[in-house]
């Protein structure tokens, strides 16, 4: 049973990572704003800080998508339930708090 439980992890973590990317897009858009505004307003700091982590962050996505040995049917089924659970996590509508 170990492989459908795995696959169902793939699934319900998804599923929780999509609830979450729901609840923090308002957050993100806020966030991207504020560090926008500081940029047109001349405030180097926070421009410097956020290009030099978006810097970073894109080079440690390139090295994780590097990284990927996608030949097992397990991963490939994994990551494609994964993908299924976190489209419907941000798609579905539940209680939202405000």
């Amino acid at each position: 049973y170990a492989p459908y439980i795995t696959l169902t992890l793939f699934f319900v973590d998804g599923l929780i990572f999509g609830v979450a990317a729901r609840a923090g897009a308002k957050a993100i858009v806020l966030i991207v704003l504020g560090l926008a505004i500081a940029d047109i307003i001349g405030f180097s700091i926070v421009a410097a800080l956020a290009r030099t982590l978006l810097s970073q962050v894109i080079t440690d996505l390139e090295e994780v998508l590097k990284s990927f040995n996608l030949n097992s049917i397990t991963l490939t089924f994994g990551v494609f339930l994964w993908v299924v659970g976190f489209v419907i996590g941000i798609v579905t509508k539940g209680r939202r708090s405000r």
